[in-house]
């Protein structure tokens, strides 16, 4: 199932620092030798040659890892990480560029199986709170023996053969976390939760959640309020496939994709499914959003049929103005091809490229293979999948893990002749504002809208910068802040990255960071 990793500035040096994670051996199975965990950070030290160096990573001692969050949760002005995984999360102060484990008292209390994660701010009191997406209740004293559906072999077990685990959602409050999964109105008998994004689905200016579910249905979670929400999944068209039935979740990420001004989703799922593309048809006020699967009109029902998909991100990738989608896949049993014939657990990964539509309209993607040689050529057992500018130069990167096998760091030479960076930093809303909107303004040119990222994919956390291809000149913001207030900003930087401060109405460009 695992596992992921982070983009995260690690040192405040103004570029991106990678973290890995593994596995290794789970609690309470016979341990194997050879297949201890062995986490891995990376210190950003030449963005012109994207070069790296290993520097120290936490211990994690007795945890099995699966995924990772970050946000500044002590407000002391750098990145923390949440790394969930099994017997209980951990929580990783960020000290100096150094990750170090928090006290037991100051770290959320989260036993069981957590997958990925998101920081958000819903009771808009300036601290992040924390949401964990949890699998299945697991132990190795209980672990059933499933066969497949050839008789002889061994396989995984379904999800169905294990009680579901419940999601939860911490309060911060000054950097001590309570679980308020009761009280906020998540509780209940769902489960098998993978994949999960941020964002404001129904335009009301509060931060809503989305969880991919694996063979239960799917959750959209409405914030009501303060720390209190409700799930629309049935009713907003987002729980199961057209069909009516259930599929098995796995990443996910939002975006604009057709120029309305709403977020619409993107959700990967198992082989001989397709994947979905969820695009939001609004809502009354008060009233829960509708969506549709536009999977066949967008063209990407066929090419993710055979396909099994976990990490997915909405990105920019030829800055062209519009989002690519990029999916890294790979099964989850290693001896699929003497199950089902002509299936294997290395896949290929997939970039389809926007091609574009009139603003209201579900565009169309195709295959982009071909152009983007050798990204998607090496099949693997992907995972993980994490977006972000590595290397300074305006155009987004990738970095993809793999279950059995190395990660991969996917360069993006697109190269791209204008662009815009936006960095937000927050002074009334949490730190670096999670999940808030930016509407792309420019004379001439439609209305574009941006979503400050927190969360998506699976299993990790990518770069919380917005980038934008091929703006318009005298381009304007407009940012929707999660403490709800909105604010515009007058863009005068191209290629560039500039902080907007809440309060503050001022773009000022960040210094460009150029390593040798």
């Amino acid at each position: 199932m695992g596992s992921g990793g982070a983009l995260l500035d690690l040192d405040g040096d103004g570029d991106l620092d990678v973290l890995l994670l593994d596995s290794g051996n789970l609690p309470g199975a016979a341990p194997i030798a050879g297949q201890e965990a062995r986490h891995a950070l990376f210190r950003n030290v030449s963005t012109t040659q994207l070069r790296f160096e290993a520097v120290e990573a936490p211990a994690l001692a007795g945890l099995a890892a699966m995924g990772a969050c970050t946000g500044d949760v002590d407000r002391d002005g750098d990145d923390d990480v949440y790394v969930t995984g099994l017997p209980a999360g951990r929580l990783l102060r960020n000290d100096g560029g150094r990750l170090a484990e928090a006290p037991r008292d100051a770290a959320p209390e989260d036993p069981g199986w957590g997958t990925s994660c998101v920081f958000v701010d819903p009771d808009r009191d300036g601290d992040l709170d924390l949401f964990v997406a949890h699998y299945v209740q697991w132990s190795a004293a209980s672990e059933p023996g499933c066969g497949g559906e050839k008789r002889g072999y061994r396989s995984y077990c379904a999800p169905d053969k294990y009680p579901p685990e419940q999601d939860r959602l911490f309060r911060n409050d000054a950097g001590r976390f309570t679980d308020v999964t009761h009280a906020s109105g998540l509780a209940g008998e769902r489960g098998n939760g993978l994949g999960v994004v941020a964002g404001d689905f129904d335009g009301d200016g509060r931060v809503d959640l989305y969880v991919a579910n694996d063979q239960t249905p799917s959750a959209l979670w409405l914030s009501d309020g303060g720390l209190k929400f409700h799930d629309v999944g049935l009713i907003s068209g987002t729980a199961l496939a057209e069909t009516g039935k259930t599929q098995a979740g796995m990443g996910v990420d939002a975006a604009d994709i057709d120029g309305d001004m709403r977020l619409d989703l993107t959700k990967t799922n198992f082989a001989l499914e397709t994947n979905n593309l969820y695009v939001n048809l609004g809502c009354a006020p008060g009233k829960a959003p509708r969506f549709r699967d536009a999977v066949k009109t967008a063209g990407l029902d066929a090419p993710s049929f055979r396909m099994l998909g976990f990490g997915t991100v909405f990105a920019d990738l030829d800055m062209d103005g519009d989002d690519d989608i990029f999916v890294t896949n790979g099964h989850i049993i290693p001896n699929v091809s003497e199950i089902h014939a002509g299936a294997s657990q290395a896949m290929r990964d997939q970039i389809f490229e926007n091609l574009g539509a009139p603003p209201g309209e579900v565009p169309r993607f195709q295959d982009a293979r071909a152009r983007w040689e050798p990204a998607s050529e090496d099949p693997g057992v992907g995972r993980g999948l994490l977006a972000g500018d590595l290397d300074s130069d305006g155009d987004a990167d990738l970095v993809v893990t793999r279950n059995g096998g190395p990660a991969r760091l996917l360069r993006n030479d697109a190269a791209p002749a204008r662009w815009i960076g936006l960095e937000l930093v927050a002074t009334r809303s949490a730190p670096r504002a999670p999940g808030a909107s930016v509407e792309l303004r420019a004379p001439g040119t439609a209305t574009r809208l941006g979503l400050r990222r927190t969360g998506g994919s699976y299993l990790g956390a990518s770069d919380p910068r917005i980038l934008v291809g091929a703006p318009g000149t005298g381009a304007s913001a407009l940012v929707r802040w999660p403490s709800g207030a909105a604010e515009t900003f007058v863009l005068s930087a191209m290629n560039a990255y500039s902080k907007l401060v809440e309060g503050k109405g001022v773009a000022a460009q960040a210094p460009p960071s150029t390593k040798p």
